[in-house]
């Protein structure tokens, strides 16, 4: 690429965009983000350092014509991105509180790269979710269920037991699922019922 396209490129990427009105939060997100499959609704990480590495690199990404690939970034800047990562990773921890915590597990853990072992702690939250988040996530559990029942079908060499247990949680989450919907359908008929009375 020529410095002319190489430049005009550099243009356009920063068009529009400075440094005060860039959105850190927006930022921070984006680098915590992680694929998310299957029932995983979401997934984020959240280690302090490397967050913040992330977010500085990226932000020196945006403005090359400024900080190039390794310049570092002003105090001010680097302060708001320490702050903004701190309480962004805060707030992930206050999902799981007094009021939705159902267990907490600790134990150890083998950090190959590190050539250590440490002590992992991790806790897991429940929160009640809408009928609608409901019908959604039963229905995910249901087209998984059925494509592991379809490979185990596939296998040259059957496991009765393993489709035996396969299709039986399929009757379960069946079960599950025709029980929201029947709430579902009760709910838009009170919700007709009651719409009905008031324009009378």
């Amino acid at each position: 690429m020529s410095n002319a396209l190489a430049q005009n490129a550099t243009d356009l990427a920063v068009a529009g965009q400075n440094e005060e009105n860039f959105d850190i939060l927006a930022c921070v997100k984006r680098n915590a983000e992680r694929t998310a499959k299957g029932v995983t609704r979401e997934r984020q990480f959240l280690q302090y350092n490397k967050l913040v590495t992330a977010c500085c690199a990226d932000y020196r990404s945006h403005f090359p014509m400024i900080y190039g690939k390794s310049e570092r970034i002003a105090t001010e800047i680097f302060t708001k991105i320490d702050k903004t990562v701190t309480e962004f990773i805060q707030e992930q921890l206050n999902r799981v509180n007094v009021g939705n915590v159902i267990s907490l597990r600790r134990g150890f853990y083998h950090n190959q790269r590190q050539m250590e072992v440490t002590d992992r702690i991790s806790s897991i939250g429940e929160n009640k979710l809408s009928l609608a988040e409901q019908k959604l996530g039963i229905n995910i559990f249901i087209t998984n269920a059925n494509k592991k029942l379809d490979d185990l079908m596939k296998k040259p060499t059957p496991d009765y037991d393993a489709e035996k247990e396969c299709r039986a949680y399929i009757m379960r989450l069946t079960v599950t699922r025709d029980f929201i919907l029947r709430e579902i359908e009760n709910q838009e008929k009170v919700a007709a019922e009651n719409a009905a009375k008031e324009t009378k």
